[in-house]
């Protein structure tokens, strides 16, 4: 297979799994291979080959975003906390204040 279509073929590859991943559908060998017949002409042979080391490869970038994400969810939700604590802190500071001053 040319360099030019497994490039072509991994980039519809992609597509297709964010497509069903996108409408909650189950991604596998099978459904990929028939939405990818739909759109080019790839021997059965090369798809055989190609599509699970692909498709794997999307997964694995799939999941490193997500983790990334979440990280960075869990990294602002915590600075959020401390941000109210200190308010908090500050806020009881100054009603000890007040009430030592009386």
């Amino acid at each position: 297979m040319a360099a030019g279509m497994i490039n072509e073929l991994y980039e519809l590859v992609v597509s297709i799994c964010d497509q069903l991943y996108a409408s909650r559908q189950l991604i596998t060998k099978t459904s990929v291979k028939k939405l990818v017949l739909l759109h080019g002409s790839w021997s059965e042979e090369d798809l055989d080959l190609q599509l699970p080391t692909y498709v794997n490869q999307w997964r694995l970038q799939t999941l490193k975003q997500s983790a990334a994400a979440t990280a960075s969810d869990q990294v602002g939700y915590l600075e959020e906390r401390m941000r109210r604590y200190r308010a908090g802190l500050l806020d009881l500071k100054r009603e000890i204040r007040g009430m030592l001053n009386e």
